[in-house]
């Protein structure tokens, strides 16, 4: 017990280091890292995930962009479009965030929530191109929180959206971007789909779902 309770001690040492890396980088990503760990810790006890998923969703979410710390600045925060140089580089965020991981022990459990946060359900996602159930779980809970987070906060190309406006594209992204069920369960916490936390639970029941990464 001591020795698991020193190991965990270590880790969350090693996540506030990279967290500071990161705001020192750049720190509306880390910002947006910690928010994302606010709203997707609440999200995964409200879709009633055991303690070590959520332990793994908050620390995929607080150390999923830690890859842009290879981004240059200048592409980062661009104000403008990226051209077709620039978003081959932000692509290679995830994959760089996992190189960055995988040197310290601990991490294993949440590489490939990292990896994978870019995917989308349709397949038009990157860095792999996968889809649907091809996602890891914990990937597809991620990827609806990132895009929440993102539209409702200032970036350097437009102004955050209001609540609404970002829960509506959500809407708008379900079964394409975003698993279907996952955001009927997240639209559901505002009450826009009273029904989708039970859709989530008859849907968890009778599907054999992916409760590692």
């Amino acid at each position: 017990m001591l020795i698991q309770q020193l190991n965990h001690s270590t880790l969350r040492a090693v996540v506030q280091k990279y967290l500071v890396m990161l705001a020192e980088y750049d720190l509306n990503t880390a910002e947006h890292s910690l928010r994302m760990a606010d709203t997707a810790v609440q999200f995964a006890k409200f879709l009633k995930l055991s303690p070590p998923m959520i332990q793994l969703i908050y620390e995929a979410a607080i150390l999923h962009d830690i890859g842009k710390i290879r981004i240059p600045k200048s592409i980062l925060n661009k104000p403008g479009p990226l051209n077709n140089d620039e978003w081959q580089i932000v692509q290679q965020h995830p994959r760089w965030g996992v190189e960055i991981l995988q040197a310290v022990n601990g991490f294993e459990n949440i590489l490939t929530a990292v990896l994978y946060h870019h995917e989308r359900y349709n397949g038009s996602g990157y860095p792999e191109g996968r889809q649907g159930r091809m996602i890891p779980f914990s990937s597809r809970i991620l990827s609806i929180v990132d895009a929440y987070e993102a539209l409702t906060a200032d970036r350097s190309y437009r102004a955050a959206l209001a609540e609404g406006q970002a829960l509506q594209v959500i809407r708008d992204g379900q079964g394409v971007c975003f698993d279907p069920i996952l955001t009927e369960a997240f639209l559901s916490q505002w009450n826009v789909a009273p029904n989708g936390r039970l859709k989530y639970i008859k849907w968890l029941r009778s599907e054999t779902v992916e409760r590692g990464i």
